[in-house]
């Protein structure tokens, strides 16, 4: 089995436009998907991210760009990189068309 990354994490928030890049929570700070994990790690089980639906209601599919509303929603996205916050830059907020 391969080593644990820090994108495995439920404490990673993949940013929106390249989840292979994101923010750490516990370090409060940018990181790559493929960094090594520190002490604050917790792994992106199905029980973890249920949890994280349970008290957000809604977790968020990178591969599948949509919304994750219930548990049987969540039995659709395995294996994808399902997390329960984004991270959204200034940059990416500049980049966004407004409607007038």
């Amino acid at each position: 089995m391969d080593a644990p990354v820090c994108g495995e994490c439920v404490k990673y928030v993949p940013d929106l436009r390249h989840c292979v890049a994101g923010y750490c929570l516990p370090k409060n700070r940018y990181t790559y998907y493929y960094g090594n994990v520190c002490g604050d790690f917790v792994a992106r089980t199905r029980e973890n991210l249920k949890r994280i639906l349970n008290e957000k209601g809604v977790l968020y599919c990178f591969e599948c760009k949509e919304a994750i509303l219930s548990d049987d929603k969540l039995d659709l996205h395995n294996n994808h990189i399902v997390a329960g916050d984004v991270y959204v830059t200034e940059d990416l907020i500049k980049e966004l068309c407004c409607a007038d």
